[in-house]
């Protein structure tokens, strides 16, 4: 870089390190150091840096060459014009590495057409090549088969759980599930495969009364002769049922009550412990009346 010397308007070159000039000019010996030059050079600077310049061209006297600030002075021979250029630009900018611009200059090939290429799937399994041994390709082919074959045992496994723990739970359940109408017909055919009891039916209300005569016994004084028949509705055979039987006064209060057993309305013990469905019994007993005022007679049974 380069600065005026403000007594005789010279070129006077800075130290590249400090970019500081000299203490004093080599041509005229005038302070430079402390002195503030004008950033832009004047008419008078112009003119005198031109005549400075022709001087050191053409050969004029001026300072000793054998001095280090003159040489230091004189070593930028650059003309006239750049030098004007350089002090109005400011500080002289790198120039720039060549090496880009002749990378840059470089021919680029074309790219040439590019065939459209398929989006590619997931790879395949591996196939057995002949690299392989002879057991495991046979132990790839028998592996590739066992999933679908190994399907069927598990399904029927499930099945076969499933239908042990249902089959657990209505055993667990039958006599409840059996005074279930609904259920009743699935348990008993469950327990006739099992060989497993079921509880009997029970549906008193099932017992239909047929017909009933109550009169006097025509014997004992005081007695009562009771002939009726019932039939079992319900669909399953049950335990002979208990007759209950109450006598009202004209009233309609009780005057007395009492439940008999099959054996004492049949006149002995029924033929089988149960009365199947449809079938009927009849009825004949003696009792003692309660009361010359019992004309209301009520057969129940349970």
């Amino acid at each position: 870089m380069f600065v005026n010397c403000p007594s005789c308007h010279a070129l006077v070159a800075t130290d590249p390190a400090t970019d500081e000039p000299p203490e004093r000019c080599p041509r005229c010996a005038a302070p430079l150091r402390g002195v503030a030059a004008p950033p832009y050079p004047t008419a008078d600077a112009r003119s005198g840096m031109a005549a400075a310049v022709a001087e050191f061209v053409g050969g004029g006297s001026g300072p000793e060459a054998g001095d280090p600030a003159t040489d230091r002075a004189a070593q930028p021979a650059i003309p006239i014009a750049n030098l004007l250029q350089q002090e109005s630009s400011g500080p002289a900018e790198a120039e720039p590495d060549p090496a880009p611009a002749e990378a840059a200059e470089e021919p680029v090939p074309e790219p040439g057409p590019q065939a459209d290429l398929a989006p590619e799937g997931p790879p395949g399994p591996l196939r057995a090549g002949r690299s392989e041994p002879s057991f495991a390709r046979r132990r790839r082919a028998g592996g590739d088969a066992a999933p679908a074959g190994r399907r069927w045992p598990m399904a029927a496994a499930i099945a076969g759980l499933a239908l042990l723990l249902g089959l657990q739970w209505l055993l667990a359940e039958r006599a409840h599930l059996a005074a279930d109408a609904g259920w009743r017909p699935l348990v008993e055919r469950a327990c006739a495969v099992l060989r497993c009891s079921l509880p009997p039916w029970r549906e008193p209300s099932a017992f239909a009364l047929l017909e009933r005569d109550v009169r006097p016994h025509p014997e004992a004084e005081g007695a009562l002769r009771i002939t009726a028949s019932f039939r079992n509705d319900a669909a399953w055979a049950q335990p002979w049922p208990q007759l209950v039987l109450t006598l009202s006064d004209i009233d309609g209060r009780p005057l007395g009550a009492r439940a008999f057993a099959a054996a004492e309305y049949l006149g002995g013990e029924p033929p089988s412990e149960l009365i199947g469905s449809g079938q009927g019994a009849v009825i004949r007993m003696d009792v003692l009346e309660p009361g010359p005022g019992a004309v209301g007679f009520a057969f129940d049974f349970r």
